[in-house]
């Protein structure tokens, strides 16, 4: 029995499993977007103790990467090579699910600043006998070089955290298209 496995990642891998009847941890290298067979011809047996030991991790069967969800590692085939547009739908699919992670992040990261600086204002409105309250907090990232430099191409994105009549904040995402000039 023949297992290829294959990385739908950006970044290099390295996929370590081990056999019980075999001394030792074995790697396979698989660069991105690559697939490589595990060495050897393997039993039923040997192919699902690799697979409990990798699926915790998000390893799916090639077959699954049409109905999966979330992020995808790595991707098996038993007894035949993976073609490469499966490789290339789990990369895509992965950079889908990475970009709207971000865009999450970066929302709850403007309400817990919005929520920073409504506490400050709390505070100093009680300390010196003020009613000043914050309306609205935008909040632009921008992606920037190691030297701080502004990239032209780079990430963009504002963000607008709205206070409505109750004292929870909303935010609303103002996207910018993702990766590109600011609109």
């Amino acid at each position: 029995m023949e297992m290829y496995v294959a990385n739908c990642t950006r970044q290099n891998f390295i996929f370590n499993y081990r056999l019980s009847n075999e001394p030792g941890v074995k790697h396979i290298a698989i660069g991105i977007g690559q697939q490589q067979k595990v060495p050897g011809s393997l039993t039923q047996a040997m192919v699902d103790e690799i697979l409990r030991q990798h699926k915790p991790y998000g390893m799916i069967s090639v077959d699954e990467i049409n109905r999966t969800k979330g992020f995808i590692g790595t991707c098996y085939s038993i007894d035949k090579k993976i073609k490469v547009d499966a490789i290339m739908k789990g990369l895509d699919h992965n950079e889908s699910v990475l970009i709207e992670r971000g865009r999450e992040i970066r929302r709850a990261a403007a309400v817990q600043s919005n929520n920073m600086i409504e506490n400050a204002l709390h505070d100093a409105n009680v300390k010196n006998n003020m009613d000043v309250k914050l309306d609205e907090l935008e909040m632009i990232v921008e992606e920037a070089d190691p030297k701080g430099r502004k990239q032209p191409d780079g990430l963009q994105e504002g963000i607008t955290v709205t206070h409505s009549a109750g004292p929870t904040p909303v935010e609303s995402a103002k996207p910018q298209r993702g990766r590109g000039k600011r609109q």
